[in-house]
């Protein structure tokens, strides 16, 4: 189900007006993928499965301490430490990408940005948006009785159409997820509201994404 977003990363790159260090081989310009700026890197598949499932693997143990040593209720610190988990690892990844030239931000919306105006910045809102989708991530993968797996076994009369069908499901969530945390960056991309502006060029001999 991770992998089933990667369509997705091309026109979320475009609106949050992110491009890629050249270095990086890209993946074919096909339909969505063409959206990024300058081609979307080909680590990127397999990125999303490690990252998103790496994280959600983790505060799920997280959450797991939280129930056993704190008394906290499951759903809650699932959700609880999927979002602080995604939030501050992916700021943190990102703040270092971004010194370093793996990735950089041509424009953000003012206001919840970092390093404003600089090689540097990069938008909180990002942030908030993967925090978003690898909390539902942790929920899925920390909770074996969530609302899919019920739907599943429902409808299901043998394991394998079980599992196919919680996977189908599964799919279907983390779509929708990411549409949602996509659209307010969608929207301040088509309102031009991302008037923070980096220094030409991010890299050298690389125009920056039009405004």
């Amino acid at each position: 189900s991770a992998l089933s977003i990667v369509w997705l990363e091309g026109p979320y790159d475009w609106a949050i007006y992110v491009q890629f260090h050249p270095a990086f081989p890209r993946v074919p310009d096909w339909g969505p993928f063409g959206a990024t700026w300058q081609g979307l890197p080909a680590m990127m598949p397999a990125g999303y499965l490690m990252y998103y499932m790496l994280l959600a693997v983790v505060a799920s143990r997280v959450a797991s301490l939280l129930v056993t040593r704190l008394g906290w209720h499951r759903p809650q610190a699932l959700l609880a430490s999927g979002f602080t988990i995604g939030f501050v690892v992916h700021e943190l990844f990102t703040l270092v990408a971004t010194y370093i030239g793996l990735w950089r931000f041509g424009r953000a919306a003012p206001g919840l940005v970092v390093f404003p105006g600089t090689y540097h910045q990069f938008p909180l809102y990002d942030g908030l948006a993967i925090a978003i989708t690898i909390m539902v991530f942790t929920y899925l993968v920390g909770s074996t009785n969530n609302m899919v797996v019920q739907w599943a076994a429902h409808r299901a009369s043998t394991p394998l159409q079980q599992a196919l069908l919680t996977l189908v499901g599964y799919i279907v969530v983390v779509n929708v997820v990411y549409l949602l945390v996509f659209a307010p960056q969608l929207i301040t991309k088509v309102a031009h509201l991302d008037t923070i502006v980096a220094p030409v060029n991010l890299f050298p001999g690389i125009p920056n994404q039009p405004f």
